[in-house]
């Protein structure tokens, strides 16, 4: 699966959803914030499963934050595998990017300002994959795998709750 590939299915089925038409950027960063905290865990743990899905699914909010933002994002610069950061370092780089873009979002900035902290979240979350033996599109096409049949429904504040979750 190319990025691309991984951005059109998810813009689809976040739309198929109501996530554009239900929430705001500002939800969608959120939701990226609680991604993060999932990716920090299996970084913590050691769990690279877990790492591997945490990463993709980052990846499916920051492709919701973009397109509701009028952002395209795109997969240009493949991380450099940072031999000098830990890769809790790393994680606590990409709680910093997604950091920025939530509050981006909550200031209303023009989503110009969205470039830099989203192509920095994703060249670490390339980085973080690249030093588990990953690479972000395997991750982003695991996610995909893991959400593309899932159903659910958007509720107050405007988050997607798939069914199953209180």
């Amino acid at each position: 699966m190319t990025f691309e590939q991984f951005k059109t299915n998810v813009e689809a089925w976040q739309e198929e959803r109501g996530i554009y038409a239900h929430s705001t950027p500002l939800a969608q960063a959120l939701k990226a914030v609680s991604e993060v905290g999932e990716l920090a865990d299996s970084v913590i743990k050691g769990d690279r499963d877990a790492l591997k899905d945490a990463i993709g699914d980052v990846m499916a909010c920051l492709v919701g934050v973009c397109k509701m933002s009028s952002f395209c994002i795109e997969f240009m610069n493949p991380g450099a595998a940072e031999a000098h950061f830990s890769q809790h370092q790393v994680a606590s780089i990409i709680a910093g990017c997604v950091t920025d873009i939530c509050a981006i979002a909550s200031n209303g900035e023009h989503p110009s300002m969205l470039i830099d902290p989203a192509c920095d979240a994703m060249y670490w979350m390339d980085t973080l994959a690249m030093r588990s033996g990953l690479t972000l599109l395997e991750c982003c096409e695991s996610a995909w795998n893991e959400i593309k049949d899932r159903t659910g429904k958007m509720v107050a504040g405007g988050a997607f709750v798939k069914d199953g979750d209180v």
